[in-house]
Formats: structure tokens, C-alpha cells, sequence
């Protein structure tokens, strides 16, 4: 889990999209939410290198690299995505005049609108994403 926890937030840091998959409750929601609590307090962690068993019955790393984060504001928004309508993600459907035009337009609503007007680093974790309906996938990946 700690490697995961790790990935995610060097990810996330650099602009990143990651898929995490696996069967239900393996800990990938856990994930991100340790992901941000250490995001938000900072701290080292060692990335990469290769685990060998230390005599002891336990491992070490060897290789790698430190990475030391400082602590910084993170908002997490996990979307279920199985219960979701694809207006939930893209916005719901209206028509606006502009300019003596008549035009269609997408309002955006719920964890769309936080997005937008995020002011601080924003992770979003697309739970369930294989398990949405098609649409609601297609509306999905406009974000990733």
C-alpha cells in the first residue's frame, strides 16, 4: 500500500493521471486518501530502488530516491462513479442567447463545479470508473 500511497502522490505533484486497478476492497480508495493526508502534512518518503530481504526476515531498499514534500493544501474529490448520469460530469444541457444567438451550453453542477473553481492542488479519485455505464465512462475520461 505504502508504494501506491507513494505513486499517487508523486503523481499527482506532477500533473499526472494514474489508473489504479483491482478487485473491490483492496484499498484503493484508502489510498487516496492517505495519498492527500500526506500531501497536506508533508514529510519524506523513498521512491523506486528495489526491495531485498534485509537477514532478518523483513526487506530494504536498495536504490531509489528520497523525496521530501512539503506540507500543502490538497482537496480530494472521489466520484462514484456508478451512480452517476453523465450530466453529472459534463455539465446539464441548456440553451443561452449570445449575441441574438440562440446556442446550447453545458452548466456545470456538484464535484464538476468544485473542480472548476478549485483555488488549490485537487486530486480526483474516478471510483468504479470499469463498473459506470458506457456514457458515464465517456464523460469520465473528458477529465483524465
Amino acid at each position: 500500500m505504502a508504494e501506491l500511497v507513494n505513486k499517487m502522490i508523486i503523481s499527482v505533484l506532477h500533473g499526472l493521471s494514474m489508473m489504479v486497478a483491482g478487485p473491490p476492497g483492496i484499498g484503493k480508495s484508502d489510498a487516496a486518501y492517505q495519498a492527500a493526508e500526506r500531501i497536506r502534512k508533508g514529510g519524506s518518503f523513498n521512491i523506486g530502488g528495489t526491495l531485498v530481504p534485509d537477514g532478518q526476515g523483513g526487506l530494504t531498499r536498495v536504490g531509489g530516491k528520497k523525496v521530501t514534500l512539503k506540507p500543502q493544501p490538497v482537496t480530494l474529490i472521489i466520484m462514484h462513479l456508478v451512480t452517476y448520469d453523465p450530466t453529472d460530469i459534463g455539465g446539464i444541457p441548456c440553451t443561452v442567447v449570445r449575441d441574438g444567438v440562440t446556442v446550447a451550453e453545458f452548466v456545470p453542477h456538484g464535484e464538476l463545479l468544485k473542480l472548476i473553481n478549485a483555488k488549490e492542488l485537487t486530486m480526483v479519485f474516478l471510483d468504479d470508473l470499469g463498473q459506470a455505464n458506457n456514457s458515464v465512462q465517456a464523460a469520465a475520461m473528458q477529465l483524465v
